[in-house]
């Protein structure tokens, strides 16, 4: 029998334009210490622009095929990084209307609450295509990374079954491949940013098992991906110059 989409007509596009216990899949840059020889963190072989996965503290191959699950829109509030940095907690959007907010008068990409930093955040759950097998973790995008994020979205919202157009698809109606490249940001600065190509319209018949596993994730994404008053990881501010 093969995978009633009906069951899952539109789940998880509808959100797209509004501690987490999911891995995280981020890109290496020039500052990151799993680069660096002198660092703890240093793991043989990484080079910038690398995606780096943090369940098992190691590089990915590129391009990385995966299938996104749910997306949400979030704040994350931070300590400075001159002040020490981190995570001190998750916001909804709404959080522009209390008083302790502010844009930088100079920098009116800069938000902050009270002293603290804030970075709008879209977080994705995927299933990502590791070691052969289709295994749960979590893109956070912001800064320069959210332009992907909205071509992602577009992506996504626009695509229709072509022998069903009456079928709204579900957000893992099909795979993707992740990569990264290097762009310049206002200061002239080098740096990686994510790449995002689609891929494969999953078959209902062909992939009704991974179809499955999307949708039983789908339904369980509120208790993986992080959500308003609580601390997620990463735990660390992007390096000066470095998007998140």
């Amino acid at each position: 029998m093969s995978f009633d989409i009906t069951q899952a007509q539109g789940v998880g596009s509808d959100n797209l334009e509004d501690s987490s216990a999911l891995p995280i899949i981020r890109i290496l840059q020039d500052q990151s210490p799993e680069i660096n020889k002198r660092k703890d963190k240093y793991i043989e072989g990484a080079e910038a622009g690398d995606l780096y996965w943090n369940s098992e503290q190691r590089t990915l191959e590129r391009p990385l095929k995966f299938i996104p699950v749910k997306s949400v829109a979030l704040y994350s509030e931070w300590i400075p990084k001159d002040e020490g940095g981190g995570l001190v907690a998750i916001h909804n959007l709404d959080i522009v209307h209390d008083e302790r907010y502010k844009k930088d008068v100079k920098r009116l990409n800069d938000e902050w609450l009270g002293d603290h930093e804030l970075k709008y955040t879209r977080y994705w759950m995927i299933l990502a295509h590791i070691d052969g097998e289709w295994q749960k973790a979590m893109l956070a995008m912001t800064s320069t990374q959210l332009k992907v994020a909205r071509e992602l979205s577009r992506v996504i919202k626009s695509f229709k079954y072509e022998s069903m157009p009456e079928i709204n698809p579900p957000i893992f109606a099909r795979s993707f491949e992740l990569s990264t490249i290097v762009e310049k940001n206002k200061a002239d600065q080098e740096y990686f940013n994510f790449t995002v190509k689609p891929l494969d319209v999953l078959d209902f018949d062909e992939d009704k098992e991974l179809l499955e596993q999307s949708f039983s994730c789908f339904k369980d994404a509120s208790e993986s991906l992080p959500s308003p008053g609580t601390v997620a990881a990463p735990v660390e501010l992007p390096v000066a110059g470095e998007p998140f």
